[in-house]
């Protein structure tokens, strides 16, 4: 993503936004389309190709959704995943690398509650 760059999509408040897909729903797409492209740039080629085949799974996740509820569904789970995965991660970070400011050399690891 650009620092400091606005997308068109992202000019329109939530309203706008709401009416500009219920009055145009193929310019909504494109310019949704055209911010997602841009989110997808990076500093360096390979993280901006990783970020672009992670919204590839969403978007491949997504499309076994009906619009609506079912798609709302299938994000949360990609969200509550996505965070309980952290959770793991950062608990087992905890294990090996020692909180900064350890004193005397005990280990103080906090776990996080799901």
């Amino acid at each position: 993503m650009i620092p400091g760059h606005k997308t068109e999509l992202e000019r329109y408040t939530p309203d706008e936004r709401r009416e500009l897909y219920q009055r145009d729903p193929e310019r909504f797409e494109r310019l949704a389309a055209e911010a997602i492209s841009e989110a997808c740039i990076s500093e360096t080629p390979e993280e901006s190709l990783k970020l672009r085949q992670m919204q590839g799974t969403l978007d491949e996740q997504l499309q076994k959704g009906e619009p609506g509820l079912q798609r709302l569904q299938i994000m949360e789970q990609i969200f509550y995943g996505s965070v309980f995965d952290l959770t793991h991660l950062m608990e087992s970070l905890a294990k090996v690398i020692p909180p900064a400011g350890e004193a005397n050399g005990e280990s103080r690891i906090v776990t996080l509650k799901q």
